[in-house]
């Protein structure tokens, strides 16, 4: 088998990343962190995914988030190997949510995972089960060597073990000699013995089973007091009977009895029968008037007394008509003269806009303010005479100051007097605004009187004029012939306001018997719609169709009365069936006048005592069979405590059966085994010793290896040694001899690729140097992967002039 390319997808730090690998040495170089490691769980992930081993449901190691592409939806890879000349290529999704793999023919394309098994577990097909034939135990133990980690894992001796049995036995590969031994003791375990009782199903078998004995003796005890209860409940139960019996013969006198009774009930019934008859043939002919309703004969009453009253009411308004008709045509004669007058209706409303001009001017006459415009106007003259004189005044004092303020530059003492004369002289200035202010007051009021006075005559004036256009208007001169003419005015008025009057009275009664007339057809039409809705023609007949529908009433409810008294007699019998008890009943040829000799209370008393007797035993009767229900329930049925018994015997039995039969499979796998180490561990001794002596330049020819895989190697002075006492270098040379050994014992001819993670960093010159001309030779064979972060290795293969493949990532 070899492994021919690798595309890691989305895997790990690596995105589209691409490697070829040759058949024969290949050496993957990187400095630490470059990704190698990476690489070599990729392959391991491409045929055993990530997933943990021996376990019943899909559980993903820790590797499975370690290599989760970081930003990535993406966990996918392809891996291409070559087997007999033919290329495959795996396929596979690690994603949990889309877990998926495919195995192909690289060259057709032809789908041919379903060649290979199928794991219940991860529920995937696994690509390492036809070509490598290995499971990822064995894989990462042997010819998978990972960084730091030549040793091997506790597992790798159930691994052994598993594969040395197939190959001397041609067993399943998935059999374990140690899981089958522990198995075997398991299943003997879990089966126990008779001490374990608690902790055993064996034990608890031989326990139910002493207990079923101790039920088994208890319930023939319990049966014992069971038939005890059963005598002493059949003695009550034929007492009870007896009892029964004798009441049930005084019932049926009863019975007898009552017969006559129900006879004489019969006769009464018949004749109940026919007054009922009678009452339901007259209220059948009186059915019609059950409809007949008292509300519509009080409606009607009330429409007809509602008539009579429109009657008399249009009556009266007629003839209030007839009376205004004849005063109209007495009003029409005087009416005729009045309509040639043509009289202004608004005489008395311009009269009345007469006398308001008239006040209005006598008003303004009377206040006409010209006396105040006279004083005004000599107020005035006084100011300006006023105002003169302080002028006069004012010159003499600024002339007579100015001298004496001249003389004061010769003697000051008269220019003290000036100072008289500058005070006099501002009074005076400010006297004369005063005046000034007084005279501009009295100019604005004679101003404004002036203006009053104007528009005073003006108004005075117009009223005039507007009084004079009023008496022209009626051909009058003054204000008295104005009101003569209205006094005529009011005496035809009031004839015409008459006149009017009467006529809208007219028209107003017109209106009202109209009115009237509607309202009295209206209700005529309903009081002959409830007739007719009743089908009666007149009052008179509602009110004898009342009185038939009130007898009809009473006849209903005297035969509901009769019918509920014959449902009583009846005692729920059907009359025919009463006919048919009596029909050949003839009272005196009966025995019932034997009977009555005994008086009916002391039959029904003997009957009480008789019913208390039965009670009471039945409560007897009821206490045993509840002491038997409790005892048959306290204890289970002899023949299912026995069926119990023996069904508990044969699975003791069977327990039995199975722990020979597993003892026996225990010895005989025991002895197979011995036979197995004794047929295969000088194989895996004599391989593992010729790799051994390859790299360790016949330093250490022999290694002995028991069937725990204690190592121990014999040195050079033909001593057994432990590896616990070689030094690192050498242990790991061991170790790497033992993966390659139990590889070669596993898979036989089959030639494996061998992968290694920087595993010869223990490694001095010379244990590198053997072990790369070994992995050459071995090369010759079988697909060499070498993952290092040294450049040494690739020195020494350059040294030894070794074909390779030097892939640099």
């Amino acid at each position: 088998m070899i492994i021919k390319g690798l595309i890691l997808s989305s895997f790990g730090k690596f995105k589209g990343k691409k490697l070829v690998l040759d058949e024969g040495l290949n050496v993957v170089y990187g400095e630490n962190e470059a990704g190698k490691t990476t690489i070599h769980k990729f392959i391991e992930g491409m045929f055993f995914g990530f997933f943990k081993p021996y376990s019943k449901r899909r559980t993903y190691t820790e590797e499975y988030n370690k290599y989760f592409p970081m930003d990535q939806n993406e966990y996918y890879g392809i891996l291409k190997y070559k087997y007999n000349e033919k290329t495959y290529r795996i396929e596979r999704n690690f994603t949990k949510e889309n877990s998926d793999l495919k195995v192909f023919d690289d060259e057709t394309g032809e789908d041919l995972t379903h060649m290979f098994e199928y794991d219940s577990v991860s529920r995937l097909h696994n690509p390492a089960s036809i070509h490598m034939n290995l499971n990822r135990i064995v894989f990462k133990n042997t010819i998978s060597v990972g960084q730091l980690d030549s040793k091997t894992d506790k597992e790798l001796v159930k691994e052994v073990k598993d594969s040395l049995i197939n190959l001397g036995g041609s067993l399943d590969e998935d059999i374990s000699v140690k899981k089958v031994l522990e198995k075997l003791e398991k299943q003997i375990n879990d089966i126990g013995t008779e001490k374990r009782v608690k902790t055993s199903p064996y034990g608890k078998i031989a326990d139910e089973i002493a207990i079923l004995e101790n039920e088994k003796r208890s319930a023939l005890l319990t049966l014992n007091e069971i038939d005890k209860f059963l005598d002493e409940l059949s003695i009550i139960k034929i007492d009870m009977e007896s009892n029964i019996n004798k009441k049930n013969e005084l019932k049926e006198e009863l019975k007898k009895l009552g017969r006559e009774e129900r006879y004489r009930n019969y006769i009464d019934i018949k004749k109940l029968l026919q007054e009922i008859d009678e009452l339901e043939r007259e209220t059948s002919l009186l059915s019609k008037y059950n409809e007949i309703s008292t509300e519509d004969y009080t409606e009607i009453i009330k429409l007809n007394s509602s008539i009579e009253s429109l009657k008399e009411r249009r009556e009266s308004l007629v003839n209030k008509e007839r009376a205004l008709q004849k005063e109209i045509n007495l009003l029409n004669g005087r009416f005729g003269e009045l309509s040639e007058k043509a009289i202004d209706n608004n005489i008395k409303l311009d009269l009345y806009t007469y006398e308001e001009i008239e006040r209005e001017l006598k008003d303004l006459k009377e206040n006409n303010k010209t006396t105040d415009l006279t004083n005004y106007k000599e107020e005035l003259k006084c100011v300006e005479i006023e105002k003169k004189k302080l002028k006069g005044l004012k010159i003499a004092s600024l002339v007579i100051l100015v001298a004496v303020l001249a003389l004061g530059i010769i003697n000051w003492k008269i220019s003290m007097i000036g100072i008289l004369f500058i005070l006099l002289t501002i009074y005076c200035f400010k006297k004369e605004k005063e005046l000034d202010l007084k005279a501009a007051n009295t100019n604005r009021c004679i101003m404004d009187i002036e203006t009053k006075e104007k528009e005073v005559n003006t108004r005075i004036e117009n009223a005039e004029s507007e009084m004079t256009s009023i008496l022209r208007k009626y051909n009058t001169s003054s204000k008295i012939d104005l009101k003569m003419k209205i006094d005529e005015y009011d005496n035809d008025y009031e004839l015409r306001y008459k006149y009017n009057e009467v006529k809208k009275q007219k028209e107003e009664l017109k209106v009202e018997i109209a009115e009237i007339n509607d309202i009295y057809e209206g209700t005529e039409e309903n009081r002959d719609y409830i007739l007719g809705k009743n089908k009666l023609k007149d009052i008179q007949e509602f009110k004898d169709a009342l009185e038939k529908r009130n007898e009809y009433k009473n006849l209903i409810t005297i035969l509901d009365s009769k019918m509920l008294i014959l449902k009583n007699m009846k005692e729920n019998k059907d009359i025919n069936e009463l006919e048919k008890e009596f029909r050949n009943f003839d009272i005196e040829e009966t025995s019932i006048n034997k009977i009555t000799l005994r008086e009916k209370e002391d039959i029904n008393k003997e009957i009480s005592i008789l019913e208390e007797d039965i009670e009471e035993k039945k409560d007897k009767s009821a206490r045993l069979e509840e002491k038997i229900k409790n005892l048959q329930q306290s204890a289970r049925n002899i023949l299912y405590i026995e069926e119990d018994i023996n069904k508990k015997e044969n699975e003791k039995q069977k327990y039995e059966e199975e722990l020979t039969a597993l003892n026996l499979a225990k010895d005989t796998i025991n002895k197979v085994s011995v036979n197995i180490q004794r047929d295969f561990s000088p194989k895996l001794n004599n391989i593992v010793s010729n790799i051994l002596s390859s790299i360790t330049n016949d330093k250490y020819k022999d290694v002995k290896i028991d069937e725990n895989l204690n190592i121990k190697v014999v040195d050079t002075n033909d001593k057994l040694v432990s590896i616990e006492n070689l030094s690192g270098g050498t242990i790991e040379q061991i170790y790497l001899s033992i993966r390659l050994g139990i590889n070669d014992v596993i898979n036989g001819d089959e030639k494996l690729p061998l992968i290694l993670d920087d595993s010869f960093i223990q490694y001095d010159e010379t244990r590198l140097t053997n072990i790369l001309n070994f992995l050459y030779r071995e090369s010759q064979t079988r697909q060499i992967i070498i993952f290092t972060c040294q450049k040494r290795e690739k020195e020494v293969i350059d040294r030894l002039k070794i074909k390779h493949s030097f892939i640099e990532i």
